[in-house]
């Protein structure tokens, strides 16, 4: 239930930081939350061949706190935030055996946004924890979280680029189960003129396996270049196109993980023979020596003489 509240806390810092500027002009956009409870019960008794009933009881108690707060502070400068947290507690009773369990959620987020017709910037930042909690057994909290920014620039007449980047990180608490990361830049780029359009797709990954002592860097670039006109009153078409496609890796540290690869077929072997068809003569043959044994059997039949 702590967290629920931490969430809230969070939520309302937020609140109280940056919109007193945007009320002022008055441009809150809206400030809305949820807080839902919920409640099953589930009962049965089952008896065996020996007459033994069992009886098997479970409840379930899943209160939920949605948050979300979307505010301009200023004409192009968006702010997106909120969260959501949940615990689900079950309490399953069969026999003599009595099982609690605790399930938290929480995932909190903040996407800050700057737009205008020439360029776009944001920064964005979300949060994943999730503690799993039974009876007799230690607590085990994983928590995702992830980092991103992006910039993108729509000149008139030139180029146009969009750049992303972003940070993962995945880990437990104590950092025994998991402890992994990965860094990844994302850039886009377009430019038409008439009739020529180039395109260009690049990305960097960084991954960083600290528990397996795994490091991979992984490129890629991908182009292409097409053409098309027509001259001599359209008389004449012209269509081109030209593709390049680069990957590269690199396994900085080896470790006791394992990488992952696409493989595409590039070539093959292929082989021409007749044995399909000498299958299917011998099927042929086969059945026709079966059609002449039956009607030799029947002619071996009608010529019998049965005395009356």
């Amino acid at each position: 239930m702590k967290f629920t509240w931490r969430l809230a806390l969070c939520a309302l810092l937020i609140s109280i930081s940056f919109p007193p500027m945007a009320m002022a002009q008055g441009l809150i956009q809206g400030i809305s939350g949820l807080m839902e409870f919920n409640y099953s019960f589930f009962t049965s008794k089952t008896k065996d061949a020996g007459g033994v009933t069992t009886k098997t009881e479970t409840g379930t108690y899943n209160p939920r706190l949605t948050l979300n707060i979307d505010t301009k502070i200023f004409p192009n400068l968006r702010l997106h935030a909120g969260g959501i947290a949940e615990m689900i507690k079950t309490d399953f009773e069969t026999g003599r055996v009595d099982t609690k369990s605790t399930l938290t959620r929480i995932r909190p987020y903040l996407d800050l946004t700057l737009e205008t017709p020439l360029y776009t910037a944001g920064v964005g930042y979300i949060m994943r924890q999730e503690r799993t909690k039974t009876e007799d057994s230690p607590s085990v909290t994983l928590v995702n979280e992830e980092y991103n920014a992006i910039l993108g620039w729509r000149p008139e007449g030139l180029p146009v680029f969009d750049l992303r980047l972003r940070r993962t990180k995945n880990f437990d608490e104590d950092r025994v189960l998991r402890d992994d990361r990965e860094d990844s830049i994302q850039l886009i780029s377009k430019y038409t003129y008439r009739g020529l359009q180039v395109n260009y797709y690049g990305t960097y990954r960084h991954n960083m396996d600290d528990l397996n002592d795994l490091d991979v860097k992984l490129f890629t670039h991908n182009g292409r270049v097409a053409y098309g006109g027509s001259f001599l009153n359209r008389r004449v078409t012209v269509n081109t196109t030209y593709d390049i496609f680069h990957q590269e890796m690199r396994t900085v540290s080896e470790g006791t993980g394992f990488i992952t690869q696409q493989v595409f077929p590039f070539t093959g072997l292929s082989k021409i023979d007749d044995t399909l068809l000498l299958l299917r003569s011998l099927l042929i043959q086969t059945r026709l020596s079966w059609m002449a044994i039956r009607l030799q059997a029947l002619e071996l039949t009608s010529s019998q003489t049965f005395p009356w």
